[in-house]
């Protein structure tokens, strides 16, 4: 509304109310427990969206979501994770430049920047499941055609494009974050995105390591890509649409099914009279809607912990072979195997903090460490290996698990109408940085 006041404007964005009547929680002719009266009194104080969800609770409708929405994240990190393996066979086969290698990861990057802020805006739109339906069907059309690339033009192409299908990954974290209830939301949430994400880049790791050697390129990139194949497949007859989403976009007869529908799946109807509301329709998410009196300041943080986690996070990532190759005989695969699993300290870690100490001294915390590491890392140019895989093990598990405390914090700070797409924009910010990390496969 013109000349509506900040305050006017927040309460139109704000989530839906929930009317609850006396037998809002009854569940029939059978005596509640404390339990269920203590929340169907806290419910009738604070009627909204949450105390739904709450009392829903953690079930079997969430462990389908958490398998749904981590095999994303599994699928999209071999994806990216193939580069470091694949650049240096496809420079030598079609006799690159170093620059010519480079620009294939730098606009493949470029590719992932231009789908985070894209997928992020369409989420906002259009909702969660059809857009991680055509986020996932971009990556695996796109994944498997690049594999029949009949030079570096095609093959840049084609993964820009992979890289576009990969930045709607942001999706399902939101997706998954409008389902959880209160209770560990932060501990799920970094179990999810964090332990997927690293058994797909450990998964990626060794596959390389069985398949490049005799079988080439090609097949790798063809095997990375069929995951999403099952994955689409699970999405199409499995993936809900967010509740949440459509109930601040006006759908309020869809958004008290799905409630309905979850309610019953985890053991916990909601009662007969269980009805939901929504004060005013929410607009149409834009880029400015991150930049309102009460978000900008929080958009600019945002911005810079991505840009700083993505910079370190791939920067680790696309060190390790460089490193390795000019310290040891090491094979490229197994160390990328050995660091990979890094990730699981560092994760198990943010687990252990983040709801205990909350987001940001876990964030804190786990960037600080990651700096000494880097630190130790940067004078031992000439130490033995086994050192330097120490302190790029110990970089790489604080990185990681300081990344996934990031996702959390950012799915949550950001209200429902332009969730994904704060995350979307805060991701595409992060793959700047992502630039300047891309793969540069050594001179012959």
């Amino acid at each position: 509304m013109a000349g509506a006041s900040p305050e006017t404007q927040a309460t139109q964005l704000a989530l839906p109310a929930l009317i609850v009547r006396q037998d809002f929680l009854s569940a029939g002719p059978a005596r509640r427990t404390r339990q269920e009266e203590h929340v169907s009194s806290r419910a009738k104080e604070n009627s909204n969206f949450d105390d739904a969800i709450e009392h829903i609770g953690f079930g079997p409708f969430q462990w389908k979501l958490v398998f749904l929405c981590g095999f994303v994240w599994m699928a999209d990190s071999m994806e990216l994770m193939i580069l470091t393996f694949v650049l240096p066979h496809v420079r030598e086969e079609w006799h690159l430049s170093r620059f010519a290698t480079s620009t294939i990861g730098a606009l493949t990057f470029a590719g992932m920047l231009g789908g985070s802020y894209f997928w992020g805006l369409f989420s906002d739109r259009f909702g969660r499941r059809v857009s991680m339906l055509a986020s996932v069907s971009c990556t695996l059309l796109f994944g498997l055609m690049s594999a029949v690339s009949t030079g570096p033009i095609s093959l840049t192409i084609l993964r820009m494009l992979v890289g576009f299908g990969v930045g709607g990954a942001s999706i399902a974290f939101s997706l998954l974050a409008e389902y959880m209830p209160s209770a560990n939301r932060g501990a799920w949430l970094t179990i999810v995105q964090g332990a997927f994400w690293t058994f797909g880049v450990i998964n990626e790791s060794w596959i390389a390591w069985v398949v490049l050697p005799n079988h080439g390129w090609r097949l790798l990139l063809v095997i990375s890509a069929l995951p999403l194949t099952l994955l689409l497949a699970l999405h199409w007859f499995l993936l809900p649409e967010s509740a949440r989403w459509l109930a601040v976009r006006g759908n309020v007869v869809q958004a008290q099914f799905f409630l309905r529908e979850v309610a019953v799946t985890n053991g916990h109807p909601l009662g007969g009279e269980f009805e939901l509301r929504v004060i005013q329709r929410a607009k149409d998410a834009e880029l400015s809607s991150l930049f309102t009196e009460k978000l900008y300041s929080l958009t600019l943080s945002v911005w810079a912990l991505w840009a700083c986690n993505v910079f370190v996070y791939y920067g680790c990532v696309m060190f390790t072979d460089t490193l390795f190759r000019k310290q040891s005989d090491w094979s490229v695969y197994a160390v990328a195997l050995i660091t990979s699993i890094a990730e699981i300290p560092g994760l198990l870690v943010a687990v252990l903090l983040i709801d205990s100490k909350g987001r940001k001294s876990t964030q804190a915390a786990l960037f600080t460490f990651c700096a000494a590491s880097l630190c130790f890392l940067t004078g031992m140019a000439r130490f033995p290996t086994g050192l330097l895989l120490f302190f790029m093990f110990c970089a790489r598990g604080a990185i990681s698990g300081a990344f996934v405390s990031t996702y959390v914090y950012t799915a949550e700070v950001y209200p429902t109408a332009c969730r994904t797409t704060g995350l979307g924009a805060a991701s595409a910010m992060g793959r700047v940085c992502l630039l300047y990390t891309s793969p540069s496969p050594r001179d012959s």
